[in-house]
């Protein structure tokens, strides 16, 4: 089932130095409705030049490397400016203390930056019912660092795999094919691709090698 975006934003204030990158994004977003107006800033000066015109967007996406461990102050510029304001940042999957000093200084969604559109919108909605969304690689980070210290547990949505999908996980892992599974599993070909598909998007990865490296850390192969 296709995911649905619960709100639109009157703004969405993209700040990052990848220019090609952020219209990738601004053309995402428009895609599926995120906001009535989306602008950008593609340095930290022009971000800052925007946060003293006192402008007042109800989402800020920030993204790396524009943003890094030393950008605390712009957090404060931000809730400074209108302590109502969401924050979405998106980095890189090897910037895992990048993401965890931003969870303790407060901010509750965190994407790749390589993340599928089904994930932002999924973070856009956690973001608009106040609640944390991480991307999988990020998620791993927040618990093994110390969930409990944040007073998170409970709150983070995580990947949530059903045992189905992990039971087809096993048998990919085997190098099953789809109509092999399907005999064994006593379903449809298209029910064993439906999984597969939803696999993938849980993930946010393109590859076999992806799933089966969740499969190995999670222990659900070995």
């Amino acid at each position: 089932m296709r995911i649905r975006l619960e709100h639109s934003y009157n703004e969405i204030l993209m700040a990052g130095t990848q220019d090609i990158y952020l219209r990738g994004l601004s053309q995402m977003l428009d895609r599926i409705g995120a906001a009535l107006r989306i602008s950008k800033a593609v340095s930290e000066r022009e971000l800052k030049v925007y946060l003293e015109k006192k402008s007042r967007p109800e989402l800020f996406i920030l993204v790396s490397p524009l943003i890094n461990q030393n950008s605390f102050s712009i957090l404060n510029d931000i809730y400074g400016l209108n302590n109502s304001s969401r924050i979405l940042l998106m980095a890189e999957d090897y910037e895992l203390p990048m993401v965890f000093s931003f969870v303790k200084e407060g901010v509750k969604t965190i994407l790749s930056k390589s993340c599928t559109e089904a994930h932002l919108i999924q973070a856009l909605n956690s973001l608009h019912n106040n609640t944390y969304y991480f991307s999988p690689a990020f998620a791993d980070i927040v618990i093994n660092k110390g969930l409990n210290s944040l007073s998170l547990k409970g709150k983070v949505k995580l990947v949530q795999i059903s045992e189905r999908e992990k039971e087809i996980i096993r048998l990919m892992w085997k190098d099953y094919t789809n109509k092999e599974i399907a005999d064994l599993l006593k379903v449809s070909m298209r029910t064993v691709e439906s999984h597969r598909n939803s696999i993938y998007e849980k993930l946010n990865v393109k590859t076999l090698g992806g799933i089966f490296k969740y499969g190995l850390d999670n222990g659900i192969i070995s």
